[in-house]
């Protein structure tokens, strides 16, 4: 059970921004997450490239993580580039670490601009959380809490066998409905295609929003 976790990756999928100002509609991809010396001196960090674009404005974005060689090196190092996809022109070259200091270099007719970004002194928002005690048993914050406990106490022999109880429970579960011929139910989210959509995201909002604004212009006034 401890090989498992030993060198964990968590890969996540392509998530979409919109910025109701500008109407525009920004699609991305995520590095991956990796853990390091789980049973050490526990770190992590991101690697992988990422992709950042719009089909409005016809901007594209490539930024490479890079991982940590295991002799010498930076941590947390990125690379990458703005590309006016239409035109092929280069607007921005990145560079810098995303935890420490981000350099963003912009050539304007053979005079180049460089702004700094610096993501450690910049203001930080928390998570907004219930406590687990008031949370549902699905949800992963107490699902997993025997797990995290046991992290945080650095026992890792205590940690493996939480884990390994909860996924033979999921297991028995999922051989359960496949033997009755029970259909999982979702409630948050439902299948589109090769895709899993939010049941109420936010262009289905803004569809009501737009109605309901049309519904009170069009109410005729008192008279």
């Amino acid at each position: 059970m401890k090989l498992a976790m030993l060198l964990l990756c968590i890969s996540f999928h392509l998530g979409v921004l919109t910025l109701l100002n500008h109407d525009e509609e920004y699609v991305f991809t995520f590095p991956n997450a990796y853990c390091r010396s789980i049973l050490t001196h526990p770190w992590h960090e991101l690697g992988g490239k990422v992709n950042i674009s719009c089909s409005k404005t016809g901007f594209s974005s490539s930024i490479t993580f890079h991982t940590k060689p295991m002799y010498g090196g930076i941590r947390d190092q990125i690379t990458g580039e703005v590309k006016h996809l239409p035109s092929g022109r280069v607007v921005c070259r990145i560079n810098g670490q995303w935890t420490e200091k981000i350099e963003m270099t912009f050539p304007d007719k053979g005079v180049q601009q460089v702004k700094v970004m610096e993501p450690n002194v910049m203001k930080k928002t928390c998570k907004n959380l219930r406590p687990v005690s008031l949370q549902h048993d699905n949800e992963s914050r107490k699902l997993w809490n025997h797990v995290t406990e046991a992290v945080r106490q650095d026992d890792i022999n205590k940690a493996a066998e939480e884990k390994h109880k909860l996924e033979e429970s999921q297991r028995l579960e999922a051989k359960q409905r496949e033997e009755s011929g029970t259909p999982w139910k979702t409630k948050l989210f439902h299948e589109h295609g090769e895709k899993w959509l939010y049941n109420n995201h936010l262009s289905l909002r803004r569809k009501r929003l737009h109605s309901a604004s049309k519904k009170r212009q069009d109410k005729p006034k008192p008279t």
